[in-house]
C-alpha cells in the first residue's frame, strides 16, 4: 500500500472508513483504530518533510493484511487479490471485468 493522507487523523478515517472516535496513535507513526467491530493495525511514515502528510505503507484487520484495488478501488484482504504486473491489486470482480474487454492480465505470482 502506498496512499498518502493528511497526518490530521482525519485523512487515515476517511481513507480506510474508521469509525469515529477510534483512532489511536501508538508512536512511531503507527495506529490503532476500529472498523465495524474489527481491531485495524495502520503502519505508516512520513511522506514530507513538514510532516503534514503520511504515507500509509500496510494496514491490517483483525491481522489480516489488506490493500485497495487499484481498478474498484475497494479495501480487502491481500489474499483475495492478484497483482498484476502493470495495475498492481486487482480483486476478483475486477480480474474478470478486464478480462471480459479482451485485455490480457499478467501477474507477478
Amino acid at each position: 500500500m502506498n496512499k498518502i493522507v493528511k497526518n490530521d487523523g482525519k485523512g487515515l478515517v476517511e481513507l480506510l472508513g474508521l469509525d469515529e472516535g477510534t483512532l489511536e496513535h501508538q508512536g512511531n507513526y503507527c495506529f490503532m483504530a476500529a472498523r465495524n467491530d474489527s481491531r485495524v493495525d495502520i503502519y505508516t511514515e512520513p511522506a514530507d518533510e513538514e510532516g503534514e502528510t503520511i504515507r500509509v505503507n500496510a494496514v491490517y484487520i483483525d491481522d489480516e493484511e489488506y490493500d485497495f484495488c487499484e481498478w474498484c478501488k475497494e479495501l480487502m484482504p491481500i489474499d483475495e487479490m492478484r497483482k498484476e504486473v502493470q495495475l498492481g491489486y486487482l480483486c476478483g470482480n475486477c480480474q474478470r471485468a478486464i478480462a471480459s474487454r479482451g485485455e490480457k492480465l499478467t501477474y507477478e505470482d
